[in-house]
């Protein structure tokens, strides 16, 4: 994950070899009958918070670390949306803010069901398994489910192109960091890094002797 330098205008960039990956299959599998295969690339969790949160400080924390990670202001374009060979090379696009209209942070009293708990777990696992347009968003959603006074489960899912599960626990953190300083009366700083800087360091080492070097060690290695 990776934080923005402040700018107004949306920047295009190249996907890395993993989102690419990630791209060619997600589109794969939404060319099924149903398209609902394409669900799968939804990964997250939830956390439980039995003893309560301020929402409005965790909207704010989630709004700084937003800003700040421009893996989560990002949206796919080019490859064409139905045939991913069929047209030029996808790339991604970030955006100096979220660029869909879907609140940042939902929330929902189930307080009044039968089984609250169960409830939520059943909204996040439909949640989970519908598919994401990645050139239009969400690519990302955030939920509050109130389950009792002072229960909550903060709930979060990403696609796959934005995030795996390490990027998912040190997002997570850092909104914790970020929370923890606005109840302390501090001005959190930014910490991540550019995405654009992975994107350049993975461009330089495609075109570099080293991965020459490795690619001739793993021809040989797996020649059999």
């Amino acid at each position: 994950m990776s934080q923005t330098r402040p700018t107004r205008t949306p920047v295009s960039l190249a996907l890395t070899g993993a989102q690419r990956g990630v791209y060619y299959a997600h589109h794969v599998a939404a060319s099924d009958s149903a398209g609902s295969a394409a669900g799968r690339f939804n990964v997250g969790q939830y956390v439980d918070l039995a003893g309560g949160v301020d929402s409005a400080r965790l909207r704010a924390a989630l709004e700084h670390a937003v800003a700040e990670t421009d893996t989560l202001r990002i949206l796919i374009r080019g490859g064409g949306t139905a045939a991913p060979d069929g047209g030029e090379e996808p790339y991604q696009v970030v955006h100096p803010e979220l660029p869909w209209d879907a609140p940042l942070l939902e929330e929902a009293d189930l307080r009044g069901a039968d089984d609250p708990r169960g409830a939520a777990l059943a909204l996040m696992r439909a949640d989970m398994a519908a598919p994401a347009d990645l050139a239009a968003g969400p690519l990302h959603r955030f939920v509050l489910y109130r389950i009792g006074p002072r229960h909550l489960l903060w709930y979060q899912r990403f696609h796959h192109i934005v995030a795996d599960a390490y990027a998912i626990t040190t997002f997570t953190r850092r909104v914790a960091e970020v929370y923890t300083s606005l109840a302390e009366g501090r001005t959190p700083e930014r910490r991540f890094g550019d995405l654009s800087a992975v994107v350049a360091e993975e461009e330089d080492y495609a075109a570099s002797d080293r991965r020459t070097a490795d690619r001739g060690y793993w021809s040989g290695l797996l020649a059999d």
